[in-house]
C-alpha cells in the first residue's frame, strides 16, 4: 500500500512539474532576459468577451524583494498567423510589488484575432 501511495505522489509531482514548466515555455509569453529571474508567469488564459472578441490574461509574479517596474504589450494574430496592426499594441507601464501577482489583460482589437503574444520587458531596457 505504501508503494502505491509513493508511486501516486511521484506521478502527481511529475504532472505538476510539467504544468509549471509548460507555462514558462509557452511561446505566447516573451520575457526579456533581464527580467527572466525576476518574474514568474504563473499562467496564461484565453477567453471571449460577450461581443465575441478574444481576450488574453497573463498572471505574473514579482519574485524580487523590491518593486519591479515593467513594460508589457500584446500583439494579436489572425487565423493565418499574420500580425494584426493595432494602435492598442503599445507598451504599457506597470509596477509590481514584491511577491505580488498582477494580471496583464488585453482584449483583441479585431474579431479576426485568434491568438496573441505578450511581451514583458524591464522599464529600464
Amino acid at each position: 500500500m505504501k508503494r502505491i501511495i509513493s508511486l501516486a505522489m511521484v506521478m502527481f509531482s511529475i504532472v505538476i512539474a510539467g504544468c509549471i514548466s509548460a507555462v514558462q515555455t509557452d511561446k505566447r509569453i516573451i520575457v526579456s532576459k533581464e527580467l527572466s529571474s525576476d518574474v514568474h508567469v504563473i499562467d496564461i488564459r484565453f477567453g471571449k468577451t460577450n461581443s465575441d472578441y478574444c481576450t488574453v490574461q497573463a498572471n505574473v509574479k514579482n519574485l524580487t524583494s523590491s518593486e519591479l517596474c515593467v513594460q508589457w504589450k500584446t500583439v494579436w494574430f489572425d487565423a493565418n498567423g499574420i500580425e494584426i496592426d493595432s494602435i492598442t499594441s503599445t507598451w504599457n507601464d506597470y509596477a509590481i510589488q514584491p511577491d505580488d501577482i498582477k494580471a496583464l489583460k488585453h482584449t483583441a482589437p479585431s474579431l479576426n484575432a485568434v491568438d496573441a503574444r505578450i511581451y514583458i520587458r524591464s522599464m529600464r531596457h
